[in-house]
């Protein structure tokens, strides 16, 4: 970019100096005036190869992998369950096993904004089905994530204010 601005201030002052006429310093004078090129023609090319010294831009943090995760509601002891997440741009699909009284499975879905994942959560134990929204937020280093959820039985808007968390870990 300085490049290209210096370029551009030179095109322009020697447009100056050819109207004023301070193109040589001997010989015989001009007696036409000379058109002036438009500085964008006058501008040389800008240079697109990669600088030594460039970076590339940074990728957006990603929820994919594989999360040892825990999770606790209310007084009840934490769970602890393994999380794979897959991520598709910004749409994010996951599931979960834990044990508990027998083989709980579950399933996320959400969207991707910057390093925040909301969506919902959904899990079936002993032929009954439980849901909900969840928050999860990535921390700068992308190991880890904080979050928390609620149940669908619970008030709306409970995922402000409930203590209930969900925390991870990447394997």
């Amino acid at each position: 970019m300085k490049h290209a601005v210096f370029i551009l201030l030179a095109g322009i002052a020697c447009i100056f100096m050819i109207i004023a006429g301070c193109t040589s310093s001997s010989g015989t004078a001009i007696t036409t005036a000379p058109t002036a090129t438009p500085a964008a023609t006058t501008a040389a090319p800008v240079d697109t190869t990669a600088q030594p010294n460039a970076t590339a831009a940074t990728p957006a943090p990603s929820f994919a992998g594989n999360w040892n995760a825990t999770w606790k509601s209310g007084s009840d002891a934490a769970i602890v369950s393994v999380i794979h997440i897959e991520q598709t741009g910004n749409a994010v699909t996951g599931t979960y096993t834990y044990f508990a009284a027998g083989n709980v499975t579950g399933a996320i879905r959400g969207i991707v904004e910057g390093s925040r994942l909301t969506g919902t959560w959904n899990e079936t134990a002993a032929n009954t089905t439980y849901s909900g929204p969840l928050a999860f937020t990535l921390s700068g280093d992308a190991k880890s994530f904080t979050g928390k959820w609620a149940s669908s039985t619970d008030a709306s808007g409970a995922i402000n204010t409930t203590a209930d968390y969900w925390n991870g870990v990447r394997v």
